[in-house]
């Protein structure tokens, strides 16, 4: 008898129309309206296990978290449902943010109610990439449950389906919603929707029910009409239930497999509020090499590496990857707490790397000899592959020492001499300061000393024309959608006037780089472009300020003599070939093509492109804030849009198609490239330049920290380009090899005297 599972559960939002504060409020009165249900009637199961939400109530109200203890040790509060911190948004995070989804989720289970879930319920995310099948799996996750994208969006074999990964991993998951949908208003109707399919379809069935978005737990009048269903002897069995039971049941029956990412229509998300996403980008890195700086400091000089405050960090950055926050979709007074959020948690992690490298550099012995080099520059480089590229520093004179406005030279731990070209200060006092860009090589994990010598030499800037152009055309579109872009999943409207070039001038030029401002105007807005090319490098950095004051209107970047054609996207994890289809898409932190004309682009502040007619990245969208477009819109109200005024971002052309693990690292500096310290000069035991991490082979470091239980190090690697790889890791002085298969997602704890053993992404 084919069998339809009632899953009690609330879908709630704790940031969407209103704020967090609001949502407390209601998530108490939806907790205390469940936990009243099963008292009321014996068989009532109710799905929620948001450990986010659950350290709310543990807070404000101990008596009524109590109260859910009890129940879940009895079965009837189903918390093995939700085994992420949170219902988080599935394309903009980093993997390693999506693996402490789990990481942090399942531990705080097991912590407070001494088990751990089997389940992620993602039902109302934009998207699912093709990763997550093997990070679900190596954090003791079994089960997923989705609806988007819904059956008009993507078709699927059937509703239920083994979920496979790259690298083979397996997870079962279950498509809910269609018809009949999920959370009904009308309970019975429903029901017997169900009981009017399953007979032909020959299959069980989750009907998730309750009250959404705001909270509301199922009410009587809905588990009156499924107890009413219960008694009934009709050819489809109804029953109270889990996801874990429902998916049990379904074990030994055949399903079809299905590879790839799951992604959806309305692509609204993908491209909305590039803000949220570029500061949660900036968390991501911030946050991860606190880790990195903190352990390094740990094992080096003693340095206490402070675990509790990391996870405080972590809590904030996986909130605020809820999927509405970053994917744009909450009114305007949800994203001030989101800025604050990822203001409390960059401050914070910026204060752990910075103590903990100015902990090592204290023990670095610095080249200069207080003479003619008073300042040394320490760079550290915090990412997992060696560091060579042009970077910046500024060092200060007056008024400790006399006016300087001359030029500058480096000298490395060999004596070798290093040009560097005087570049515009950030204040604009001549003489306090002098900004400097030169070319550095940094070891991964490590760091690198230079003395600053004055030349004396007078510096002259030559502001005089150069030749070339923008390696992107600036184009706007129509733009009609909503929020989401329910009303428009077919894509952008036409084309709108080209932008008007007003001004073209020189920002920098020297025997080292060239930068180029042009600045556009488009209707009320301003375009500023900033574009810089390297002596003796192809390489080509584009940067753009963005004062937008559009409505409705979409910017676009279109990289010159780019035809549509398939792209190799990052995603979490991994990356991704994506067919030329015209549809919008989300990207990581970088995106490739072959052939003639093969790119390679580096993204800081794009999370989105399409292929109609050609490659065109997102830079910015303003639709409406928070506009579903349930009905005709009323125009008369003054509303607020998204995405007026200033914007910036960045992005490195590398005229070649690069492999992905070459894109990863190029990336990962281009978005957090060494950290400069300025020293003065002082002995030390620790030598000018050393490596503390080298990886030998292609991976790519996605997590170094300390582990969650004693003191080994837990070291997590990628194999980001689908080939065997065997690797020798050296950390500190201990070294070891480790293979990683195709598309593998390997974490090994590793002991200060080099023993290993590996371990899954719980870290057991």
């Amino acid at each position: 008898m084919d069998t339809l599972y009632m899953i009690g559960n609330t879908h709630f939002d704790p940031v969407w129309l209103w704020t967090w504060d609001e949502a407390m409020a209601s998530i108490r009165s939806t907790f205390r309206s469940a936990l009243d249900r099963m008292a009321e009637d014996p068989d009532f199961v109710y799905s929620f296990c948001t450990p986010a939400v659950f350290e709310w109530i543990e807070t404000v109200d101990p008596p009524l978290f109590e109260e859910i203890r009890k129940r879940a040790a009895e079965g009837r509060w189903d918390v093995e449902a939700e085994g992420w911190w949170l219902q988080p948004d599935c394309n903009a995070p980093g993997g390693e943010s999506l693996i402490r989804q789990g990481l942090y989720g399942q531990r705080y289970l097991e912590n407070r109610f001494g088990r751990r879930a089997n389940t992620v319920f993602n039902i109302d995310s934009f998207g699912h990439s093709a990763m997550m099948p093997q990070i679900l799996k190596k954090s003791g996750l079994d089960f997923y449950v989705f609806s988007r994208p819904a059956p008009d969006e993507m078709e699927l074999p059937a509703a239920l389906f083994d979920w496979r990964a790259p690298d083979g991993s397996v997870v079962t998951a279950y498509r809910a919603g269609g018809d009949p949908g999920i959370y009904p208003q009308n309970t019975a109707e429903a029901i017997e929707r169900w009981r009017g399919i399953l007979p032909a379809a020959g299959r069980d069935a989750m009907q998730v029910y309750g009250v959404s978005d705001h909270g509301g737990a199922p009410t009587r009048q809905a588990i009156r009409d499924v107890r009413e269903a219960m008694a009934q002897n009709r050819a489809v069995a109804v029953r109270f239930g889990s996801t874990g039971d429902f998916f049990r049941a379904q074990r030994t029956k055949p399903r079809p497999t299905v590879s790839g990412e799951l992604p959806t229509r309305y692509y609204g998300p993908y491209s909305n509020h590039t803000g949220t996403k570029r500061s949660n980008r900036k968390s991501e890195y911030e946050l991860n090499h606190a880790e990195h700086a903190a352990l390094m400091a740990e094992r080096l000089c003693g340095f206490r590496y402070p675990k509790d405050t990391l996870y405080r960090c972590w809590k904030d950055l996986m909130f605020n990857q809820f999927h509405d926050i970053l994917g744009g979709c909450c009114i305007p007074d949800a994203f001030d707490g989101v800025r604050d959020r990822h203001g409390r948690l960059l401050q914070t992690a910026g204060e752990v790397k910075h103590f903990a490298l100015q902990s090592v550099c204290r023990r670095i012995r610095t080249l200069g000899d207080n003479r003619d080099s008073v300042w040394n520059v320490c760079l550290f480089n915090l990412n997992g592959t060696p560091f060579r590229g042009v970077t910046e520093a500024e060092v200060q004179w007056a008024w400790e020492f006399p006016w300087y406005s001359g030029g500058i030279e480096l000298v490395d731990e060999s004596g070798a001499v290093h040009p560097a070209q005087v570049v515009t200060e950030k204040s604009v006092i001549p003489g306090a300061r002098t900004r400097f860009a030169f070319e550095a090589e940094v070891p991964a994990m490590g760091w690198r000393t230079y003395a600053v010598r004055k030349t004396d030499r007078p510096v002259t800037r030559d502001y005089g024309d150069v030749g070339g152009e923008s390696p992107f055309l600036l184009r706007a579109f129509e733009d009609a959608g909503d929020t989401w872009c329910f009303n428009t999943a077919d894509g952008y409207g036409k084309p709108l006037e080209e932008p008007v070039l007003i001004e073209r001038r020189i920002a920098e030029k020297g025997p080292l780089l060239t930068t180029v401002k042009q600045t556009w105007r488009f209707r009320d807005s301003r375009i500023e472009e900033f574009i810089t090319t390297y002596a003796g490098d192809r390489r080509m950095d584009y940067a753009w300020r963005v004062n937008w004051n559009e409505r409705r209107t979409v910017l676009k970047l279109i990289p010159r003599g780019a035809a549509a054609r398939p792209v190799r996207a990052a995603i979490p994890c991994g990356s991704v070939v994506r067919p030329a289809d015209g549809r919008e898409y989300p990207v990581g932190e970088w995106m490739s093509w072959g052939g003639e004309n093969g790119r390679t682009l580096l993204l800081d502040g794009v999370f989105a492109y399409d292929t109609d007619g050609g490659i065109r990245l997102t830079l910015v969208r303003s639709p409406l804030y928070a506009d579903l477009r349930l009905g005709d819109l009323d125009e008369r109200p003054v509303r607020p849009y998204m995405e007026q005024g200033v914007h910036e971002g960045r992005v490195s052309v590398i005229p070649y198609e690069m492999t992905a693990s070459e894109a990863a690292s190029a990336a990962a500096h281009w978005n957090a490239p060494p950290t400069v310290v300025c020293e003065a000069n002082h002995p030390g035991e620790l030598p000018p330049t050393d490596g503390w991490l080298r990886i030998d082979g292609n991976a790519f470091l996605s997590a170094l920290k300390k582990a969650e239980d004693g003191d080994p190090a837990a070291v997590r690697l990628l194999e980001l380009n689908g080939v065997p790889e065997r690797v020798r890791l050296t950390l500190g002085g201990a070294c070891t090899e480790i293979g990683l298969e195709p598309f593998e997602i390997k974490t090994i704890l590793m002991e200060a005297d080099g023993s290993v053993r590996e371990t899954d992404l719980l870290e057991r």
